[in-house]
């Protein structure tokens, strides 16, 4: 017996489309919108002013990184259950490098929060590393 996404595979093809563009302009947002509005090239302290001045945006733009690597996660699930029917094998290779992508950047967007912490007087040596580790 077929299951309906089999049956009518377009509602979900179109339903990843869209999510594929929420994650365009959501990513579009925080790299063009944020990241090269508040990141002066070469300059740290012309960086960390701005981003003293906008923690809001900053932090929209680490919003917007996070939610498109969540609606990720649909994507790849539609994309493999749209693709097993014609290679399995290849659907369930593509959904695991799709998943080991999507972790490692989701991971990455940790070094993001870093900004706000250090302009915020936060001492972030006493956040990552707890003196009692090192006496």
């Amino acid at each position: 017996m077929l299951s309906s996404i089999e049956r009518s595979p377009h509602f979900y093809a179109r339903l990843a489309g869209v999510m594929y563009l929420a994650i365009i302009v959501l990513g579009a947002f925080g790299e063009l919108g944020v990241r090269s509005a508040l990141v002066v090239p070469g300059d740290p302290v012309a960086t960390a002013n701005a981003i003293a001045s906008s923690p809001l945006m900053w932090r929209l733009g680490i919003t917007a990184d996070l939610t498109m690597h969540v609606l990720d996660i649909p994507v790849i699930v539609i994309l493999y259950v749209l693709l097993r029917s014609i290679n399995r094998d290849l659907a369930i290779f593509a959904t695991v490098i799709n998943i080991v992508q999507t972790s490692v950047l989701a991971l990455n967007k940790l070094n993001l929060i870093v900004p706000i912490l250090l302009v915020s007087g936060i001492d972030v040596a006493s956040v990552t590393c707890p003196r009692s580790a090192y006496q």
